[in-house]
């Protein structure tokens, strides 16, 4: 079982790592094609951020194309909470693992594109994210709840908080750059959708664990 199990790991990064190798190729061929500087261990960053990614649909359970023909699409009201903390079984471990999913997005971010060197683009993506993953929540029929996207918001914004704390104990700037317009959410994006359509998680169980 414990085989198995690994197994089911490493085909789920695979469909993370994969398009994440695709796409920093894609990139080091623009940079030069534009004659960019291409920085060093960019692609080890790259990598670094798509593990975290990896990370993040994991452990949220995002739905995937595979869901949706399995369990059909169907949404159920009970399944949608869209009032802010109005359950009354106030989680406190719950809410803090959701803040601390999303603070190393906050802080990669500006890490690796300067662009994010602004609150408000590191709090939107934290957002736009949370928003992505929730809603793709709908096709395995998980909870989707406006407090996750609250609260991975704030985490994103606490990630920032800290890159800028380590940006003025750590005299480096070399490591992010303006890159090209969209490479942040076209690195995001690839990866979620090639997981989408190529993470069959119940299918690769039946294979493994025989039912």
């Amino acid at each position: 079982m414990i085989m198995e199990t690994y197994i089911m790991y490493g085909y789920e990064l695979i469909t993370i790592l994969f398009p994440a190798a695709v796409l920093t190729g894609v990139f080091y061929a623009l940079y030069r094609r534009k004659r960019m500087d291409w920085r060093r261990f960019k692609a080890v960053y790259l990598l670094i951020f798509a593990v975290y990614l990896f990370g993040v649909f994991h452990f949220t359970g995002a739905g995937t194309i595979f869901d949706a023909v399995r369990l059909g699409v169907e949404l159920n009201p009970g399944q949608i909470n869209l009032v802010p903390f109005s359950d009354p079984n106030f989680d406190l471990t719950g809410y803090v693992l959701n803040i601390v999913l999303f603070m190393p997005l906050g802080f990669l971010l500006p890490f690796l594109w300067q662009q994010f060197r602004k609150l408000w683009h590191v709090a939107a993506s934290g957002f736009l994210l949370s928003v992505l993953v929730e809603c793709s929540q709908l096709l395995n029929f998980r909870a989707t709840d406006v407090d996750d996207i609250i609260l991975n918001t704030l985490g994103a914004v606490c990630g920032y908080l800290v890159f800028l704390l380590y940006s003025s104990v750590v005299k480096r700037g070399d490591e992010g750059q303006d890159g090209f317009r969209y490479e942040a959410p076209l690195f995001v994006a690839g990866i979620f959708l090639f997981r989408f359509f190529a993470f069959n998680e119940f299918g690769m169980a039946g294979l493994l664990f025989g039912f």
